[in-house]
């Protein structure tokens, strides 16, 4: 098994102008969601990458730059994508962590209103299995 800390840690470390941390974002976010949602927050957070960008001074000045626009441009955009995969990670197994979600800077954005989409079709599945189960078996 995958330490958690040990992967998100090396997430956050790809650059802003990388577009694999776009990607990355999204598709890791429900699963560390689900392993351990506490992870979300510093995944999540657009002052981690904020701090990443200051720290890394060994690049040329034209990077520092870009990278510097992308996070004031669109990178909330990915974190708004982002936050809608790790609603439906947490729909999943940890509900009740959503509401930790809903504060976020970039709660608002293009994907905000698929995350009433997402959860509910997670939840939908579940009860339709719970209720297939309380009626004596599983049926797909």
């Amino acid at each position: 098994m995958v330490d958690p800390h040990g992967f998100a840690e090396r997430i956050v470390e790809i650059p802003v102008d990388n577009s694999a941390l776009w990607n990355a974002l999204s598709l890791v976010a429900p699963i560390l969601a689900d392993a351990d949602p506490s992870l979300l927050r510093r995944l999540l957070d657009p002052e981690t990458y904020r701090r990443r960008v200051d720290a890394d001074r060994d690049v040329p000045p034209e990077t520092f730059q870009e990278r510097q626009r992308i996070l004031g441009k669109w990178f909330g955009h990915v974190l708004n994508n982002a936050l809608l995969h790790a609603v439906a990670g947490l729909a999943n197994n940890h509900f009740g962590e959503i509401a930790g979600l809903l504060g976020h800077p970039n709660v608002q954005g293009r994907y905000t209103d698929l995350m009433l989409h997402y959860t509910f079709a997670i939840l939908f599945e579940k009860v339709r299995i719970l209720h297939g189960l309380a009626r004596g078996g599983f049926q797909s």
